[in-house]
């Protein structure tokens, strides 16, 4: 399929598989197979992750999708209100404030600008993993033209740094979630494309990077994508959906639980 503009709706409802699902054999099968069974709660931080992102990359529909209602949430005003519009558009004064503040730190950073000033946004793909046969689909953030051939994803941080957001990077998989992007983009469009995190810090003063996903880091990413689809597909064919541990193992308690060399209990 070409690049298509797709509501949220509209994209949840392509067939295929999603990184959101296939990241999760990164922790076993059982916790896959729970993932694509279990309908998905739309919470406020999702619907809040939704706004940011129209913010920054259609700013247009962030003003005429999004309405501001100020009560709490969990007060019997906001229960009504909610009842009578649709709960994933309304945020509260503060988030849009973050969401705008966002959107202008990010536009107003020179490389983010450079990427944003030429492409489309939420763009949905759907291809097929030659080597699997499985179907796929992704929804992404934005997509600049062939000639200038850039994949962005947006995320929100408390820490840029390199260190910090490095963990977050591997903790999250976001190196694996842009390879497979990237790896369906290209097959669909013939075209090739660097992917690129551009990262904002949640919180004043809202300090962006520009991270592209290149030498070891691309590599890793490749591989991890590779794994995850050959498990499914051995899974698939087996039916069979092992937790974290099929088999018996060894108790391993922290360090600070342990006797040093001289048998005196380690203290934290």
């Amino acid at each position: 399929m070409a690049l298509q503009t797709l509501s949220y709706a509209d994209y949840e409802d392509l067939p295929g598989l999603r990184w959101s699902d296939l990241k999760e054999m990164r922790i076993s099968p059982l916790h896959y197979l729970y993932r694509i069974q279990t309908p998905r709660e739309d919470t406020a931080s999702m619907a809040l992750g939704r706004a940011t992102h129209s913010a920054v990359f259609e700013p247009e529909l962030f003003e005429s999708d999004y309405i501001v209602y100020p009560n709490a949430r969990n007060s019997n005003a906001w229960k009504t209100f909610a009842a009578e519009h649709d709960i994933s558009t309304i945020l509260r004064p503060a988030e849009r404030e973050s969401a705008l503040r966002i959107a202008e730190a990010v536009r107003a950073h020179g490389p983010a600008a450079e990427i944003l000033a030429e492409g489309i946004a939420e763009q949905a793909v759907t291809w097929t993993d030659p080597e699997t046969g499985i179907p796929r689909k992704a929804r992404l953030d934005w997509v600049t033209p062939p000639s200038v051939g850039i994949l962005a994803d947006l995320k929100t941080a408390k820490d840029i740094g390199d260190i910090t957001f490095g963990r977050a990077a591997g903790r999250y998989c976001y190196h694996g979630q842009l390879v497979d992007y990237v790896s369906g983009l290209q097959l669909e469009t013939g075209a090739a494309y660097q992917p690129v995190i551009i990262a904002v810090e949640s919180h004043e003063p809202y300090d962006v990077r520009v991270a592209e996903i290149t030498g070891a880091e691309l590599t890793t990413g490749e591989e991890l994508v590779r794994e995850l689809l050959d498990r499914l597909a051995e899974c698939i064919a087996s039916y069979s959906w092992p937790g974290q541990f099929p088999d018996r193992g060894k108790l391993q308690l922290p360090s600070w639980e342990l006797f040093d060399e001289d048998n005196e209990l380690e203290t934290p």
